[in-house]
């Protein structure tokens, strides 16, 4: 394997790695927000896919190299900013802002996918074919979900402090 492919295929398992951990938390805080309702159900079983797929993934990770600190400093200014327009967000919005961190960790995932197939390695080839296999149905399901805004639009547009509250 080349360097640079092997530089590549290292950057983007600890990329899922971090995603996978992210959308855990995420996903879970979202879909106890949405409550019973469907895009809270769409959520939940969204996060429970991650906590399981980042347990298997864990083998798969390069060893860790102390991060760089811009690297560290970007990763962390990206989650205080989701973490804090998550927040005040209305409902509707932070939604959209999940499905937009959703697709991009598919697009990952069919990257690291096509590394792995070239590098003929199994054991990630084989980790993103059960994990699309089961995701991608979860993020269609989750995207159909986003019509529930329109049946209760007086939700959508609470900010969501206010959706905690009601």
């Amino acid at each position: 394997m080349s360097e640079y492919r092997r530089r590549l295929l290292d950057r983007l398992l600890l990329e899922v790695d971090r995603a996978e951990r992210w959308i855990a938390l995420a996903a879970e805080r979202e879909g106890d927000v949405a409550g019973e309702h469907e895009p809270g159900e769409a959520l939940r079983a969204i996060a429970s896919h991650a906590r399981a797929s980042a347990r298997l993934l864990a083998p798969l990770l390069p060893p860790r190299a102390p991060a760089r600190t811009a690297v560290a400093l970007a990763a962390a200014l990206g989650a205080l900013r989701r973490l804090v327009l998550l927040r005040v967000f209305d409902g509707e919005r932070a939604y959209r802002a999940m499905l937009g961190d959703l697709h991009r960790e598919l697009d990952l995932v069919h990257l690291l996918h096509a590394v792995a197939a070239r590098e003929d390695l199994p054991g990630v080839t084989a980790w993103c074919d059960a994990w699309l296999t089961l995701r991608a149905p979860m993020l269609a399901r989750a995207e159909l979900a986003l019509a529930w805004f329109a049946d209760d639009p007086r939700l959508a547009l609470h900010v969501r402090a206010a959706l905690r509250a009601s």
